[in-house]
Order: C-alpha cells, then sequence, then structure tokens
C-alpha cells in the first residue's frame, strides 16, 4: 500500500513538473511590436458571446497587470461548475452529459485547480506591475461547441511594454455555459 501511494505521488510530481515546463514554453512570447493582430470573424449567433469573452479577458489582462491573483481567481469557473457542467458537458452536441464517479470528479477537480495555480504564477511573473499595456484580445475565429458549454481555446492578449515591445500572452480557455462566460483555466490544454 506504501508503495502503491509513493508511486502515485510520483506519477503526479512528473505530472505537474510537465505541466509547469509546458506552461513556461507556451505561455508568453513576444514578438515585433509592429505585428497587427488578425482581424478576427464573428457569426452573428455567437456574437454576443464573442463580445463578452473579449470582455473578460480584458478583465483578465487589466487584473494581471495589476497583479491581482484573487480577481483572476474569481473569474475562473468554480470547483462546483467544473463537476456539474465542465465534466459532464464536455462531449460532442447532442451526446448526453457524461457520468463519472464522484471520487474521481473530485480528482479531476483537484487537478484542475492545480494546474490552474501554477498557470497563474507563471501568466503574473510575465506580466510585472504596471509594466503592460493592453493592445487588443483576439479570439479563435470559430469556437469549439460542446454539448453543455462553448469553448474558446487559446484567446491571446497582446500588450505593449514599457519600450514599446510587443508582448503576446495566451491565458487559456474561456467558457460560455447557461448564458455565463468565464474563465475555463489559465493554461494552454
Amino acid at each position: 500500500m506504501e508503495e502503491c501511494s509513493r508511486t502515485t505521488q510520483q506519477l503526479v510530481g512528473a505530472l505537474l513538473f510537465g505541466l509547469v515546463s509546458a506552461i513556461v514554453a507556451s505561455g508568453c512570447s513576444r514578438s515585433d511590436a509592429g505585428t497587427a493582430a488578425q482581424p478576427v470573424a464573428s457569426t452573428p449567433l455567437g456574437q454576443r458571446f464573442d463580445l463578452a469573452a473579449r470582455a473578460l479577458l480584458e478583465k483578465v489582462a487589466h487584473a494581471m497587470c495589476r497583479q491581482d491573483r484573487s480577481a483572476l481567481e474569481q473569474l475562473l469557473v468554480s470547483d462546483e461548475e467544473y463537476q456539474e457542467v465542465i465534466l459532464p458537458g464536455s462531449g460532442s452536441p447532442g451526446e448526453p452529459a457524461a457520468r463519472m464517479p464522484g471520487n474521481k470528479a473530485q480528482f479531476f477537480t483537484r487537478m484542475h485547480k492545480t494546474k490552474n495555480q501554477y498557470a497563474l504564477q507563471t501568466l503574473l511573473a510575465a506580466c510585472s506591475l504596471g509594466n503592460l499595456r493592453l493592445q487588443a484580445v483576439e479570439l479563435p475565429s470559430v469556437p469549439e461547441q460542446r454539448a453543455g458549454y462553448t469553448l474558446y481555446r487559446e484567446p491571446k492578449l497582446r500588450f505593449l511594454d514599457a519600450e514599446g515591445n510587443a508582448v503576446e500572452l495566451r491565458p487559456g480557455s474561456v467558457v460560455e455555459f447557461g448564458g455565463r462566460v468565464k474563465m475555463l483555466s489559465y493554461f494552454v490544454d
């Protein structure tokens, strides 16, 4: 039993190390200041949610620049929303809600929360206090439809730093469900 527990701890440690490495490698990139933002297509039906997602991402950008971790955490889906909406609704549109044993749902919720904590730490480090000015928010041209929600994977925040250099951050994913728009995650998955 003790050996199984030790093996599980080693596996979780390796997963977290790999996650943090991936976040650091993909979470922030600099580009030339002259790079223009590409226009984002928007469907008429999705336009309302596009606007809500953009407004949410502007809040994320401003909270990052203020180094306000608490505000960023409040913009995330709650543990309850993750267990009751995201996990069951992650299938293709039209599929019935996925059923998952409670302990398994709790495990995935804790893992999601831990990944977000590490990702927030990395994003906040990339955005030193008062150093960046938001220039643009870019959403994917086509959001992903899931059985229980709409997903905007890997939106981009474009900033200018104090020297006028362009900085691009990818704050994770935005999710829309039940008329609400929230951050699903602060990591790129």
